[in-house]
């Protein structure tokens, strides 16, 4: 038998940690809802290359 004993969102389990770090190429968008959320701030880092795409 599985049964679950304990749930936690994913807000409330970062929320437990003092510093929370990460990369990626999406954040800028969402950048308000990380700020309302975690209460975090993202900045861009520029590429090393111009993008060619």
């Amino acid at each position: 038998h599985n049964r679950t004993l304990a749930r936690i969102t994913y807000q409330r389990f970062f929320r437990r940690y003092l510093r929370l770090s990460g990369m990626t190429g999406t954040a800028h968008e969402v950048r308000r809802e990380i700020w309302a959320v975690y209460a975090l701030e993202t900045i861009a880092i520029p590429t090393n290359r111009p993008c060619i795409r």
